[in-house]
């Protein structure tokens, strides 16, 4: 009677250990995924070519530029620091996008010639290992009801990041102040 059990046990063994070996084991799409490192405001985060420091978020109604340039509306203001990891060959600031809610928002490049805000957005910015810039990436939100909420700051140097890893920051849009208005500073290396 032991006899004929044992077979039947051990198959019955055999496909519950294959049954959690698939469950374990990575779908195909896995592979091709992004790694994610999370970081707060103020923290300092690492990935594999990009470090980020987000200094502060904030909310306004308006944005401005020293030369007088002015937009209203409801924006995110997200002032950080970024440096290359290992190489500058390539190495720009990439991804840079707020997501809220299903939506998805990209830092804004408003502007051309001289009404231009390029030279205060970090967005796009060459990155150097061991020199962080400085500067400030502006999100244009529909309107004042869409500062509800969670959101979350995404970065990387390849707008998709495949096989690379993106930084993220949750934001607590709830909480921000928003102040009438934020004059926007120019892209610069730091002091550290």
């Amino acid at each position: 009677m032991v006899r004929r059990l044992l077979p039947w046990a051990i198959t019955i063994g055999l496909l519950v250990a294959a049954w959690l070996v698939a469950q374990a084991t990575p779908g195909d799409d896995s592979a091709e995924r992004a790694f994610v490192q999370q970081a707060e405001v103020g923290e300092r985060v690492e990935g594999r070519d990009l470090a980020v420091t987000v200094q502060r978020v904030r909310a306004a109604e308006a944005i401005t530029t020293p030369a007088g340039w002015r937009a209203e509306g409801t924006w995110v203001v997200v002032e950080m620091d970024a440096e290359a990891v290992l190489t500058e060959y390539g190495n720009l600031l990439s991804r840079t996008t707020l997501k809220v809610g299903d939506r998805v928002y990209s830092a804004t490049e408003r502007g051309e010639g001289e009404s231009s805000i390029d030279d205060y957005m970090l967005s796009g910015e060459q990155l150097v290992p061991g020199i962080p810039k400085s500067g400030m990436l502006v999100f244009q939100l529909p309107d004042e009801g869409s500062l509800t909420g969670a959101a979350t700051l995404e970065l990387a140097t390849d707008r998709f990041p495949v096989y690379d890893s993106i930084i993220t920051v949750q934001i607590d849009l709830d909480a921000l102040p928003v102040e009438n208005s934020v004059e926007l500073e120019t892209v610069d290396w730091t002091d550290e």
